[in-house]
């Protein structure tokens, strides 16, 4: 099941930061539900791009099948507990929804205190 997104207030579109998605498959399969009502996806992936390509036989069909859509940004080798170092959250200033897409990240203490501090 696909999540529908509701603007956040009127006339605002939502910006959504994705955490750990390793082949960017997460993000790929919403992006046709999604991409019409939102501002802006993150997305993002623990590995450096080398080694997300190498371990991710998918990663390189996904990232194809995403970059057509001009408000989706990629990056690699973030690590959460880092989130703030890394560039998506420089440029983004405040993000509306921010989905684990590993249960381990989202109940690893650090994720939940920096996720915080990015999110409204």
């Amino acid at each position: 099941m696909v999540p529908v997104v509701t603007p956040v207030a009127q006339g605002n579109r939502p910006q959504i930061l994705i955490l750990g998605d390793g082949d960017f498959g997460f993000s790929r399969s919403i992006m046709p539900v999604l991409a019409p009502q939102i501002t802006m996806i993150a997305a993002t992936s623990f590995e450096d791009e080398a080694d997300c390509y190498r371990k991710y036989a998918d990663t390189s069909k996904n990232v194809v099948a995403i970059r057509p859509n001009s408000n989706t940004t990629f990056q690699f080798g973030l690590d959460v507990r880092t989130l703030a170092q890394g560039e998506v959250v420089e440029n983004t200033h405040v993000f509306d929804f921010v989905v684990f897409t590993s249960l381990a990240l989202a109940w690893h203490r650090q994720s939940r205190i920096l996720t915080a501090c990015f999110s409204k």
